[in-house]
């Protein structure tokens, strides 16, 4: 079995050090008729960058990831997932040849606390893996909110990032997490496109963040801003 990992982090809002968020892991054969597993996993790295996943009631908090599964053809469905000792689980069976969208979006997680600078905020969460079926190349695209397409051409990547449907400005920030740990930045050009070089192999994350000014409250917290995230990996092999 191949198996693939998309490692999805959080990052805090002042500086760069990681902290606790989540990732979809993918386990394949890539043959169509073969059990696609698919797991959402909480868990983070340390200041040495060694990497742990948490479990037990730590996981409870992520009842509201909802799964989806879009096919090559365009069908999509939502894929049940039940909770288990470290992490959250569902299974699809592809039936065609091509590049399957695996997303996760909970828009339903608790309020990030920083009340001493009126900063809560409500996060939202997007998460974002593709799964190919026999080298397959036929693919549909949905967008939700926050949306990056990610196109490969020889060694550089081609991030093309939306908002609500709509190329995102010249110059705004995308963040890329580099296999080995470490972070840069990248902008979008006039033409909505940012590059990378994809000299390293191994798993990429690439983020976009929008805040949005919105007071309000959740689950007896009140925050101050919305924060939509999305989060795209890319194995590079």
């Amino acid at each position: 079995m191949n198996k693939i990992f998309y490692l999805l982090f959080f990052l805090l809002l002042s500086n760069f050090a990681y902290a606790d968020g989540y990732w979809l892991e993918l386990d394949g054969s890539g043959k169509r008729n073969d059990t696609l597993t698919i797991k959402i996993r909480y868990g983070g790295v340390n200041d040495e960058k060694v990497r742990y996943i948490k479990n037990g009631d730590d996981l409870n908090k992520m009842k509201n990831f909802t799964v989806t599964v879009l096919s090559p053809s365009g069908k999509k469905i939502t894929v049940p997932i039940q909770q288990k000792y470290d992490h959250w689980i569902g299974y699809y069976i592809p039936k065609e040849d091509g590049i399957f969208q695996v997303a996760a979006i909970d828009t339903k997680l608790p309020v990030v606390e920083r009340e001493k600078n009126l900063q809560n905020i409500k996060p939202i969460q997007y998460l974002h893996a593709t799964y190919t079926v026999n080298n397959g190349k036929k693919y549909k695209e949905e967008m939700p909110y926050l949306y990056l397409s990610v196109k490969i051409k020889k060694d550089t990547a081609l991030v093309f990032p939306f908002i609500n449907g709509v190329p995102v400005k010249a110059g705004t920030s995308i963040r890329i997490f580099l296999p080995n740990n470490q972070d840069i930045k990248v902008t979008p050009d006039d033409h909505g496109t940012a590059t990378f070089p994809l000299s390293l192999k191994g798993n990429y994350l690439i983020r976009l963040d929008q805040y949005v000014d919105k007071k309000g409250v959740f689950e007896n917290k009140t925050y101050y801003s919305e924060r939509h995230r999305y989060d795209y990996s890319l194995e590079v092999k």
